[in-house]
């Protein structure tokens, strides 16, 4: 994809590529932000005690915990990855970590675009995957019939398993 975009017009153009990069910084903030409202709600829900002793049972309270903090690292890495792809749109020279006469500016350029994007694509889909798990949770929550059902299926979704 990053070598589609022509050099001219948005590579040497800081003020074009400024504006995409912008943007995808703010969606990856914005991302964290409205996600920590799903991860308050999954240690809500799963901190109730009929919940809790039964996602134990199953053996699902450490993967929940696991997938939570899974998503948020994902998150902050797209957050960075955003950061440091604007920095890189607006260098006018390669850092001096990294300029070595083989690897040009236009590279690194091109390899942060791809590291912030992907990453991006990344943390959304994740962040969706958060929504799914509260509604799972609530789901379970839900049912009336929590406490007198030992024998719960885990719900992923709207499928039975």
């Amino acid at each position: 994809m990053t070598w589609v975009i022509p050099e001219e017009g948005f590579w040497d153009k800081p003020e074009i590529s400024m504006v995409f990069f912008t943007a995808i910084l703010t969606l990856n903030g914005l991302l964290l932000a409205l996600s920590w409202s799903s991860f308050g709600k999954i240690y809500e829900i799963a901190a109730r005690p009929q919940l809790a002793k039964f996602l134990r049972a199953k053996k699902l309270l450490q993967q929940y915990i696991f997938h939570v903090d899974f998503i948020h690292y994902t998150q902050v890495f797209a957050l960075a990855m955003s950061s440091v792809a604007l920095v890189a749109c607006v260098a006018k020279e390669p850092p001096l970590a990294v300029s070595i006469d083989y690897i040009s500016l236009l590279t690194i350029q091109r390899a942060a675009m791809v590291l912030c994007v992907s990453s991006s694509i990344y943390a959304l889909r994740y962040a969706l995957g958060a929504v799914r798990m509260m509604q799972d949770l609530v789901w379970h929550a839900s049912d009336p019939k929590f406490a007198e059902t030992p024998e719960l299926t885990v719900h992923s979704g709207g499928n039975q398993r």
